[in-house]
């Protein structure tokens, strides 16, 4: 059933919109859509939703459900039929299924992610977990935590695909110490390549003129800051570097955020080096936001909470964007709305430290590398290499940028997109893994 298909590929995490992930996983499916290289088979219902008709045409949606259904009927006669009486018991149960196929996982911190998520299919009323091993096994691996790694979750895969030098380098590291220790046949084979995500080229092109100090925003300079709110994202120093910019060098100046996520478990220790109001926000809304910045010392003029939103409609928004600023004291991978902003010749500080260090090294002229401070004694095994950027640094670095801003170029913001979008594309990260996959594969 399933060897009939071209080169079929199962891939274990969701596809949704209103995720980094969602983003990397959409991309990724389109990419092999278009390339007709493999078969992509998916373990977590495909949604037929108004986002991903903007992204898979009506024909290629239902080449996405119909393939996931040949999956699940592949293992209701290949796997649950082989399961002895005892699993068809009330007691729900997970068993491991190894595949002769490429089978791609998606894996943070601890390397734990879609590995850990069962497919359950219903047999007789009870649920059934499913997890999969492929040939080749593949984790593509976002991780900011640098505690003690797990070895023995390490050998279970073939590859890791790494979003970012600083996290290759990192697991690279705690391979090699492990081996160096053991003898050869207990040794991890696990390899370690990068794949870079991408943008969307045509969304975040390089602008044609400078942004208006006009329409959307009225006559402010307008500075943005994005990223799911965290103490890790470091969205507290954003306030408290444009509390003292707003202040002292350009009043007419208004922040605009896209702070959403979906975990307001995450807010703890944004009110920790003392930046903000202590009394954190419930959630991600815009109302709440709004009363934390007052709260915060930010007057109301000085800033904007926008919802969560669709990429096009980011894309019109950045339009109107003078500076865009990311403080984040750890990025596994390259920081996708800071290459957005890039992608876009938008001028564009980055903390220097962990996978930002990707898009610093870079060069180019319109991404402003912020100093961060001596290392930080942070207490906590997984922030080690951590980095923390200086407030003031933000503030020096963000008046520059308005000092020179009617200064800069047009061609300044075209060869800055040119070189983002040549080295972060879509393509090239599906190529990436895609070579993975067909190494392991012989």
């Amino acid at each position: 059933m399933l060897a009939r298909l071209p080169t079929p590929v199962v891939i274990t995490w969701p596809v949704v919109h209103n995720t980094g992930w969602g983003v990397f996983s959409r991309n990724l499916l389109r990419e092999m859509m278009r390339k007709d290289e493999f078969t992509p088979l998916l373990t977590v219902p495909f949604e037929k939703t108004p986002e991903m008709a903007a992204v898979f045409s009506s024909s290629e949606q239902h080449q996405l459900v119909r393939w996931q259904q040949l999956l699940y009927r592949w293992l209701m006669k290949n796997a649950v039929q082989t399961l002895p009486a005892s699993s068809l018991s009330a007691k729900t149960e997970v068993h491991n299924v190894i595949l002769h196929l490429p089978v791609v996982h998606g894996l943070g911190n601890d390397l734990s992610g879609s590995m850990d998520m069962p497919l359950y299919i219903q047999v007789s009323g009870i649920p059934i977990g499913f997890t999969f091993i492929g040939k080749p096994t593949v984790g593509v691996i976002f991780m900011e935590s640098t505690s003690a790694v797990n070895i023995t979750r390490v050998s279970v895969f073939d590859y890791l695909v790494a979003g970012s030098e600083w996290t290759k380098r990192h697991l690279r590291s705690v391979i090699r110490a492990h081996n160096q220790q053991q003898p050869k046949s207990a040794q991890v084979r696990t390899k370690v390549v990068k794949a870079l995500q991408g943008i969307d080229h045509e969304i975040y092109a390089a602008r044609a003129v400078h942004p208006p100090l006009e329409v959307l925003f009225k006559k402010n300079f307008v500075v943005f800051s994005g990223g799911k709110l965290e103490f890790r994202k470091g969205q507290d120093i954003v306030v408290a570097a444009f509390r003292i910019f707003q202040q002292q060098v350009a009043p007419e100046a208004v922040l605009v955020t896209l702070w959403h996520t979906l975990y307001p478990e995450l807010f703890q220790g944004l009110e920790a080096h003392g930046h903000v109001d202590m009394h954190l926000p419930v959630d991600s809304s815009p109302v709440e936001l709004d009363a934390w910045l007052l709260r915060s010392g930010l007057p109301a003029h000085s800033f904007r909470n926008l919802p969560a939103m669709a990429e096009r409609d980011l894309a019109r928004t950045l339009d109107h964007v003078h500076a865009a600023v990311f403080t984040s004291r750890a990025e596994s991978g390259t920081n996708l709305f800071a290459t957005q902003t890039l992608g876009m010749g938008i001028p564009t500080l980055v903390s220097n430290n962990t996978g930002h260090t990707e898009l610093v090294n870079l060069g180019v002229r319109l991404c402003y590398a912020v100093p961060q401070m001596a290392e930080v004694d942070w207490g906590h095994s997984q922030m080690q290499h951590w980095g923390e950027t200086d407030v003031m640094e933000v503030v020096r670095q963000l008046a520059n940028v308005y000092q020179e801003f009617q200064e800069s170029t047009i061609a300044d913001g075209r060869a800055t997109s040119e070189t983002i979008h040549n080295l972060f594309s879509w393509e090239r990260c599906y190529e990436s893994i895609a070579a993975v996959v067909l190494e392991g594969r012989k």
